[in-house]
């Protein structure tokens, strides 16, 4: 984790992850590779972190994805587009807001059409891809004494999403996840340097 403790610095951040993929479904399918599915898998993220923008302490973060995955019944490439906006509301509370944009492409897919036509919940798979768009808002409650090594305190982070096909997508749907994390130094029985941590979400 990297603190940007002064708020100035720019950041800029690439990650990519490369690899060639077999599936099988047993042990046995291993012994002829030429029979199985398989192929490139690619993970890849581009994102810059730009600080003190519009006000003090608040942060405009901006990322593009790519991700091309191979499964047991298609193959598809997902780019991805993330806006966001962080900062400090008050003390010890933070709030970002984000948008994101994601196009799903689905090729060699091996599903048969009755099984598409029947099932609603491969809409995407049956047209071939699908467009999605999500707001994200994420409240964070952080009392830690030490970001990176804490000994008392805790962090609690609420996030909702929101997509619909009011913002141009094809899904509707609301989501909401829970972290809650928190820290008790056992100084008080002489043993300062074991820390108690418990985690829920």
């Amino acid at each position: 984790q990297h603190l940007n403790a002064f708020q100035k610095m720019v950041r800029l951040r690439a990650e990519l992850q490369a690899g060639y993929a077999f599936l099988a479904t047993s042990l046995g399918e291993l012994s002829n590779p030429k029979e199985l599915r398989q192929g490139p898998v690619l993970d890849s993220e581009l994102g810059v972190n730009v600080p003190g923008v519009f006000m003090p302490r608040w942060a405009a973060d901006a990322e593009i994805a790519y991700a091309h995955s191979l499964t047991e019944t298609f193959v598809v490439d997902r780019p991805t587009a993330t806006l966001s906006y962080s900062g400090p509301v008050v003390e010890h509370l933070q709030l970002a807001v984000a948008y994101r944009v994601r196009y799903a492409r689905y090729s060699d897919v091996q599903v048969p059409d009755e099984i598409l036509a029947a099932e609603t919940r491969n809409f995407d798979l049956a047209n071939g891809s699908y467009f999605l768009t999500e707001l994200e808002q994420t409240f964070v409650l952080d009392t830690r004494d030490q970001p990176l090594q804490p000994k008392t305190g805790m962090r609690h982070e609420l996030r909702l999403t929101e997509a619909g096909r009011f913002l141009g997508g094809n899904f509707d749907y609301l989501g909401a996840r829970l972290d809650l994390r928190g820290y008790r130094s056992l100084e008080a029985l002489d043993m300062p340097w074991l820390v108690l941590a418990g985690r829920v979400g």
